[in-house]
């Protein structure tokens, strides 16, 4: 059974593999490979057999994984601010594979400040990276995928991407930036085959096997002035640090589930991780529900 959203079909189920691997092996383009959900994914992918393409901003950092994957294993430099960048690692990936067959993003920067204490440079590199960027992933990764009439995307979103968070308004500005363009490119590429799914991680824990640090240390949390103390945006980053210590989901479990992800037939256009984050869109749906019953009498006629 099928449901229609914007012309686009939609199953009712997306159809999960039985087994733990996939009858085809996958070449899988992964940005921001080196971070916390994104050195795990690279290790979940090739702990089943597919190839991964590591691209990462930090070339001092490397994926490193068993000898026996290697073959199996490129590690490229990568800034997606500057398309000629993600161009070269598309080409490269072609060259050496001659196929993309899932494409992820996890890269995202994001400063922790009110607005109007964020400074216009923080703001402007947000953006560059965390909607430029991914734009330059699309635009250079969509022309081979329309080409080959299949594709897969997994971009790496949150619960800035639901709400507003006091703290974290330019941040929370880039996300919503990209749920909208996802949103819309899933139904432009449904077409020929092409699937994108948002993936809500929630706060994520740290690696125990790398030690890396939970999701959230990727912000820059800045000096708040006396005018926001003890404001909302003064107890976001407090609530911040106790979900990190109380709630984080497993970067292992995300692993594994961003593989089964690519192996649906018929992927959601937005997965939930993590049970903080699926109590998030519970109440910001209810809440957005409550409004519209609220206010609908201005604009509709009593019955």
């Amino acid at each position: 059974m099928f449901g229609s959203v914007a012309g686009a079909n939609w199953p009712a189920e997306c159809g999960l593999p039985s087994t733990g691997a996939s009858s085809k092996q996958q070449v899988w383009l992964i940005f921001g490979a080196t971070g916390t959900i994104g050195s795990q994914i690279c290790r979940s992918v090739l702990e089943r057999g597919d190839v991964v393409v590591a691209c990462s901003r930090n070339v001092m950092t490397s994926v490193t994984v068993p000898p026996e994957w290697a073959d199996r294993l490129l590690t490229i430099g990568c800034d997606i601010r500057l398309r000629s960048m993600v161009k070269e690692v598309v080409d490269k990936t072609l060259q050496r594979w001659s196929r993309i067959d899932v494409v992820v993003n996890t890269v995202s920067v994001g400063v922790v400040a009110p607005c109007e204490e964020q400074d216009e440079h923080d703001v402007r590199e947000q953006f560059e990276t965390n909607v430029m960027g991914l734009f330059h992933i699309i635009q250079t990764t969509v022309p081979y995928m329309r080409m080959r009439g299949k594709g897969r995307y997994v971009i790496i979103s949150g619960i800035a991407g639901m709400l507003g968070v006091p703290g974290m308004g330019p941040f929370c500005g880039t996300k919503w930036a990209v749920e909208g363009m996802i949103e819309t490119f899933a139904y432009e590429i449904e077409g020929f085959g092409g699937k994108a799914t948002l993936v809500y991680p929630g706060t994520v824990e740290e690696d125990a096997t790398t030690k890396r640090a939970p999701a959230w240390r990727h912000f820059v949390i800045k000096p708040m002035g006396e005018e926001y103390q003890g404001t909302p945006a003064e107890h976001a980053r407090r609530l911040i640090l106790w979900v990190s210590a109380h709630r984080a989901t497993g970067v292992a479990k995300i692993g594994e589930i961003i593989w089964e992800l690519a192996q649906c037939k018929q992927p959601p256009m937005r997965l939930l991780l993590g049970s903080e984050t699926v109590e998030t869109m519970r109440n910001r749906l209810r809440q957005n529900v409550e409004e519209v019953e609220d206010w609908k009498f201005l604009f509709t006629e009593e019955e």
